[in-house]
């Protein structure tokens, strides 16, 4: 839901929920995506552009390293529970100072669809949760790990939106 809750006469309902979708599509030899149009490769209902415009980002699994794993273990020492991590991250959920960091320090221009500027602001405050939780970071830190990560996973979606679609006019977001 869009603003996290809906209201039908006199039932109201609320919900905090994310999606991540993880997927395979066809690469070439050289590591890089077979078809131009990378969403072509989800199943036909989720292939609806008003569908797509409302995911925040795109990240390329592509770009990742690898992890190679042979008959050796990922963890040879301690290991981080499944469920503390959860635990944690859900605490991270509830930092409602780093939306207002975000507000306060950036600007999103390039675009006048309020999508992509909730998705890159929401998107920026997420990184900032996970890598700087205590707030206390430089501009510069800021705009490398944050906001320039957000505006790119955002692009992707915004490129791919108007290789499907020309109802989504092209622009380069910042």
């Amino acid at each position: 839901m869009e603003s996290g809750s809906y209201a039908r006469g006199p039932k109201k309902a609320s919900a905090r929920a994310s999606v991540v979708m993880q997927g395979n599509i066809q690469m070439t030899s050289a590591n890089q995506p077979l078809h131009p149009i990378w969403f072509r490769e989800l199943p036909r209902p989720l292939q609806e552009t008003a569908l797509i415009s409302r995911l925040h980002i795109f990240l390329p699994g592509w770009f990742l390293p690898k992890i190679n794993v042979s008959d050796v273990a990922l963890a040879q020492s301690y290991g981080l529970a499944a469920d503390y991590m959860s635990e944690a991250l859900h605490a991270l959920r509830n930092l409602y100072e780093c939306d207002r960091y975000i507000n306060r320090r950036i600007k999103v221009t390039g675009t006048e669809d309020i999508r992509d500027e909730k998705a890159i602001r929401k998107t920026a405050a997420a990184f900032l949760r996970l890598l700087f939780p205590h707030l206390n970071l430089t501009d510069e830190e800021l705009r490398r790990y944050c906001v320039e990560p957000a505006v790119r996973y955002r692009q992707y979606v915004r490129d791919q939106l108007h290789m499907m679609d020309e109802e989504f006019p092209a622009y380069k977001l910042s």
